[in-house]
C-alpha cells in the first residue's frame, strides 16, 4: 500500500499530540491549511515540505512515502 504525504503528516502530528491549529501556528498557516494538507486537497511548497521534515525530524522522502 502506498503511503501519501497527507497520511504521514496526520500520523506524525497525532504522534506528537498536537492539534491542527497548533501545527498551523508552528508553520504560520491556518488550521484549514493543515486540514487540506492532511486530506490531500492541497500540498505544501517545497520549502514548507523541508520545514515540516525538519520539525518532525524525518526525511522529505519519508514524508512523501518513498522511504520508510
Amino acid at each position: 500500500m502506498k503511503v501519501y504525504f497527507s497520511e504521514r503528516l496526520k500520523e506524525l502530528r497525532e504522534e506528537k499530540g498536537i492539534s491542527q491549529k497548533d501545527l498551523g501556528d508552528v508553520f504560520h498557516v491556518s488550521r484549514t491549511t493543515i486540514y487540506h494538507w492532511e486530506t490531500g486537497k492541497q500540498q505544501p511548497s517545497l520549502e514548507m515540505l523541508a520545514d515540516i521534515a525538519l520539525y518532525f525530524e524525518v526525511t522529505v522522502g519519508y514524508l512523501l512515502g518513498v522511504e520508510d
